[in-house]
């Protein structure tokens, strides 16, 4: 509930879905962390989005998670 607060603080009034959809712990996580997956589907009532409104607005997520929570982004 908290990240997902977090997301909807910072992910701009297109958001219009969160869902988590995984959440994983044990092999190749470190000790007392946890891999998380989030769905996220952001729709203008009106337009399409552009591509760098939803690059912009997925990067303010990832700022936010990594500032609260010292998540990091799996690559």
């Amino acid at each position: 509930a908290e990240i997902e607060a977090q997301v909807r603080k910072v992910a701009g009034q297109w958001l219009t879905q969160v869902r988590l959809f995984d959440v994983y712990e044990g092999a190749h996580i470190e000790d007392g962390k946890k891999s998380v997956a989030l769905g996220l589907v952001w729709q203008h009532p009106e337009r399409t989005l552009q591509e760098e409104e939803i690059t912009s607005a997925l990067e303010a997520v990832i700022r936010e998670l990594e500032k609260e929570f010292g998540a990091l982004l799996r690559s």
